[in-house]
C-alpha cells in the first residue's frame, strides 16, 4: 500500500491530487519524503505545507529536517552554521536555493494569514478536523479557506507552463466532507482502506478507491474483510479497534467509507426537504423526490 501511494504521491502529472487513507497507513510520512526528495531535485522550490493546526504543520517541517540530517545524501542541503539562511522549525531555507523573498518551507495552520505567499507545492495535511467540520457552517468556511489555496499556487513563471501543484491528505469525518467537494471539483483522489471492501461496497467509493485493491478483490473475492497491509495492521487489531471504536466510526476511520456514519448520524437530510407549491384546493397524493440538479432551488439559504 505505501509503494502505491509514493507512486500516486509523486505522479506530478495530476497536479491537483490526494491520499485518503486509514490513520497510521504512512500517508503523511510518505509526502514528508516526497517534499525532501523535490527539494534535493530542485532547492529553488517553494513548499507550503498547511494543516489543520500550525503545531501539526510544525510537526512536518520539524521531521523534514530531521530526513535532511540524519542522511547523508541530502545533509549538504543544511546550511552551514552562519549562514544567512533561515533556519527555524517555521521557515526554512535548503543550501543552494537562489535569493527570494519565500523561503523552502514554510508551516501554518489552516486558519492562519497564508495572503502574500507563493508556492511551487502545497501539501494540505489533514486540513479537516472533527473540530473545524462538524457543523454545516464549519464547512463551508473551510471549502472557502481551501479555495485560498489556487490564488496561492504559482502560475506559470518560465514560460514552459505551470506546473505548480496541490497535494491533500486526509480522512473523511462525514459524507460532506472537504474532500468530496474537492473530487467533484476535479482533483483526483485515491483511497486506500485498511480492509479489502466487500465488492457490493465498492460503488460507495465513487471511482477513487485504489484500482489494485479493487482488481484484487474482484479477482479474488476470499479477500474482502482481509487487511490491506497485514503487516501494519493484523486482522485480530482491526477487529479489537471496530470493537471499542464502534461500526459506523469504524467504517469512516478505516475503511473511508462514510456512507453507514452518515446514516447513522444525520437520518434526516438537508437534501431531502422537498419544496412544492400546490394549488389551494388540491395536492398530489404522493410526492416524489429528485435528485437533478436542474430542480434545486438554489436561492434557499
Amino acid at each position: 500500500c505505501q509503494i502505491l501511494m509514493a507512486e500516486w504521491i509523486s505522479d506530478r502529472a495530476k497536479r491537483q491530487r490526494g491520499v485518503m487513507a486509514y490513520r497510521g497507513a504512512g500517508k503523511s510520512y510518505i509526502s514528508y519524503c516526497y517534499c525532501v526528495w523535490r527539494m534535493w531535485k530542485d532547492p529553488d522550490i517553494k513548499i507550503l505545507v498547511i494543516s489543520a493546526t500550525s503545531s501539526r504543520a510544525d510537526a512536518f517541517s520539524k521531521t523534514c529536517k530531521q530526513i535532511l540530517e540524519l542522511s547523508p545524501l541530502l545533509r549538504t542541503l543544511i546550511p552551514p552554521s552562519g549562514s544567512q539562511n533561515q533556519w527555524s522549525n517555521i521557515e526554512w531555507t535548503v543550501q543552494g536555493a537562489k535569493a527570494s523573498g519565500s523561503c523552502t518551507v514554510k508551516s501554518v495552520g489552516i486558519t492562519s494569514q497564508i495572503t502574500g505567499t507563493r508556492a511551487d507545492l502545497i501539501l494540505a495535511d489533514d486540513v479537516s478536523s472533527p473540530k473545524n467540520s462538524m457543523t454545516v457552517d464549519q464547512r463551508e468556511k473551510l471549502r472557502e479557506q481551501v479555495a485560498e489555496f489556487q490564488d496561492i499556487k504559482k502560475g506559470d513563471e518560465t514560460g514552459e507552463g505551470a506546473d505548480s501543484e496541490i497535494l491533500y491528505l486526509g480522512t473523511p469525518q462525514s459524507y460532506e466532507s472537504l474532500y468530496y467537494h474537492l473530487s467533484g471539483q476535479g482533483v483526483n483522489f485515491r483511497i486506500w482502506p485498511a480492509r479489502y471492501p466487500y465488492i457490493e461496497a465498492i460503488r460507495s467509493y465513487q471511482g477513487m478507491l485504489c484500482p489494485v485493491i479493487e482488481n484484487e478483490v474482484f479477482e479474488a473475492p476470499t479477500l474482502q474483510w482481509e487487511p490491506t497491509d497485514p503487516k501494519r495492521f493484523t486482522h485480530d487489531e482491526l477487529s479489537e479497534r471496530e470493537v471499542y471504536q464502534g461500526k459506523a466510526r469504524f467504517q469512516m476511520q478505516f475503511m473511508l467509507n462514510t456512507e453507514l456514519s452518515d446514516a447513522d448520524k444525520f437520518p434526516l437530510k438537508l437534501s431531502d426537504l422537498i419544496v412544492y407549491t400546490p394549488s389551494k384546493f388540491s395536492a398530489p397524493r404522493q410526492v416524489s423526490h429528485s435528485l437533478d440538479k436542474k430542480l434545486e432551488i438554489k436561492e434557499l439559504k
